[in-house]
């Protein structure tokens, strides 16, 4: 059964999507891997070069709001990288489903892709800023939360909310089993006075022990290459 990692945050443009394709590159090394994107803006069918293959209804919004079948939504990338790509702003319309029954609607994910796990040995999950129904379903679903954090304020403030809001949802939904795996800092530049000040505050909050058993990643430098190249297709 996949392990089932998601990029997280509550800010946009802090570098999710890169992560998700970076680790993409990494893992498919180590086993088969499949990019679910639940992001509106749909990155990932662009990082995977993906564009013209993408069906509009064979997407991760016509698995969550019109029951199709996950492995028929999938899109075959390169060597044990698949794609199942969000459908743009489709997506966001999951959020107009009926909220009567809580556990069904926050585990309609979970239960979508059951039958597709046992095909990967790793899931990888890209989302979008905005807290929605299907970040709901995201932590319902995933093993483990990485949460970037680019190198400002908000940035920082954004982090916190998110954690917030997992730990939350963790504590009042039993079924949502989501672990945060840790922050991972980017675009860290040592020379910037600002880019220090966050570090500190991050590394305090797991100094005392506010990241329950997370820790702060090693920063990735403002220098290395976050838009890698794209994923080999072989």
């Amino acid at each position: 059964m996949a392990i089932k990692f998601a990029i997280m945050n509550q800010k946009g443009g802090v570098g999710k999507s890169s992560v998700v394709h970076c680790l993409t590159d990494k893992l498919r090394e180590k086993g088969r891997v499949l990019v679910l994107d639940l992001d509106q803006q749909n990155n990932q069918q662009t990082l995977l070069n993906m564009r013209d293959n993408a069906s509009k209804e064979a997407s991760a919004a016509g698995i969550l709001m019109n029951g199709f079948d996950p492995r028929k939504c999938i899109i075959p990338v390169s060597r044990n990288v698949d794609l199942i790509h969000s459908e743009g702003r489709t997506i966001e319309n999951f959020d107009r489903f009926s909220k009567d029954d809580s556990e069904k609607i926050s585990t309609q994910l979970k239960r979508a892709m059951h039958e597709v796990e046992n095909d990967y040995d790793f899931i990888l999950m890209d989302s979008s800023p905005t807290m929605t129904l299907i970040h709901q379903n995201i932590v319902c679903y995933a093993d483990f939360l990485l949460i970037p954090c680019d190198m400002d304020i908000l940035s920082f403030s954004a982090t916190r909310s998110i954690m917030h809001f997992i730990g939350a949802l963790n504590s009042k939904v039993p079924w949502s089993k989501a672990e945060i795996l840790g922050i991972l800092p980017v675009r860290y530049d040592k020379r910037r006075n600002v880019d220090d000040l966050v570090m500190t505050d991050l590394l305090s909050l797991e100094e005392n022990d506010l990241l329950g058993g997370a820790k702060v990643f090693s920063p990735i430098s403002d220098s290395a290459n976050m838009k890698t190249t794209q994923v080999r297709r072989k």
